[in-house]
């Protein structure tokens, strides 16, 4: 077993395949990100997974595009947001454009164009699903404030946090996997790799109060090893996962030098099972 796995490799934009899934499977797939609001619940596999990866086709089908009211393009930007008003959408590309340059300090930029669509309600996924990142097609679809305000289950990340904080942070956390499928290198795109800097990226938008809150509660005493910030954390505790990659990112000789070994796959965080 080895949680810090090394190769070489170039930079492949594969929008067809999600990370972690075989490559060979015909057909879209979806990525669902963060976590879900509950991790205590029977729902099959896309109830307790991070990740799943299913036909998008009925979905998309199933998308009450007319609901949705203006369209609006992030100024020199790739992104462009989808949203029941104007308002809603201007704001979001406030988050995407404070976002886009942290990114970029760590090098993951993106290279395709973006669409972000704000829904009340996510068809054809948990209701507790927050947001989700399609690749193929550079899409990402997030719960609206008001939607995540009716979660009554909320995962212990997010139960003490605005539900406006938490929309913000996940459109930061999406937007941070889409850079990173589009920048990394293919044998890069594994759970833990991606999960690591979208939660990162996430730690870093919150409030500092926030932040030190979740560190308090969900974090550990230092320095955290790479070992612990690997795929079983990610799925079954989200929460720590995200306290742990923060501190991890912090701790000298880490930070963006971190994320670009993990981009250009010169180190892994995925465990390797022999």
């Amino acid at each position: 077993m080895s949680a810090n796995a090394t190769s070489s490799c170039q930079s492949s934009n594969n929008p067809t395949a999600a990370p972690g899934i075989d490559k060979d499977q015909a057909g879209p797939a979806v990525i669902c990100h963060p976590d879900y609001a509950s991790q205590s619940r029977g729902d099959g596999l896309i109830g307790q997974k991070t990740v799943a990866a299913f036909a998008l086709g009925a979905m998309v089908l199933s998308l009450p595009t007319g609901a949705l009211a203006e369209t609006v393009v992030c100024s020199e930007s790739l992104v462009s947001v989808t949203a029941p008003n104007a308002s809603r959408a201007q704001s979001v590309c406030t988050t995407v454009m404070a976002t886009l340059p942290k990114l970029a300090q760590c090098d993951l930029r993106l290279s395709h164009p973006l669409s972000i669509t704000v829904l009340n309600d996510l068809p054809g996924v948990s209701d507790t699903c927050f947001g989700y990142y399609v690749c193929d097609g550079h899409r990402i679809f997030v719960r609206s404030p008001g939607g995540i305000a009716e979660i009554t289950q909320l995962s212990r990340l997010y139960k003490h946090i605005a539900p406006e904080v938490v929309f913000d942070s996940i459109v930061v956390h999406e937007v941070s996997h889409a850079a990173f499928e589009q920048t990394a290198c293919e044998d890069a795109l594994c759970l833990a790799n991606h999960e690591y800097v979208a939660y990162v990226m996430q730690m870093w938008s919150f409030p500092l109060v926030v932040r030190q809150k979740i560190v308090e509660q969900f974090g550990q005493d230092e320095p955290v090893e790479p070992i612990r910030l690997n795929d079983l954390i990610a799925v079954i505790a989200p929460e720590k996962f995200a306290a742990l990659a923060w501190q991890h990112f912090n701790q000298p000789g880490n930070g963006c030098d971190f994320v670009r070994a993990l981009v250009n796959g010169n180190v892994s965080l995925e465990i390797l099972w022999q």
